[in-house]
């Protein structure tokens, strides 16, 4: 459980979220190992596997990108 935290500390120290956003990649990036060793998996479910985490991890990054640059993200951007 230890290395648990502290991989989620590192997580979160080198990709700039929040210790819930951190947890929430570490998850993910344990969901997808895991879904990965699934046997029976065609092509396409390693596709949608890897397409649908992706997509979440997406997710956490554009909070981390709006919350560091929230001037870039259609805010009151005057020209």
């Amino acid at each position: 459980m230890e290395e648990s935290r502290e991989r989620i500390a590192r997580i979160a120290q080198r990709t700039g979220t929040t210790e819930q956003e951190a947890l929430i990649l570490y998850h993910l990036s344990r969901a997808h190992d895991l879904l990965l060793k699934l046997p029976g998996k065609s092509f396409a479910d390693t596709t949608a596997i890897g397409l649908n985490i992706n997509a979440l991890y997406r997710m956490v990054a554009e909070r981390v990108v709006r919350r560091d640059h929230p001037e870039g993200w259609g805010g009151d951007q005057q020209t």
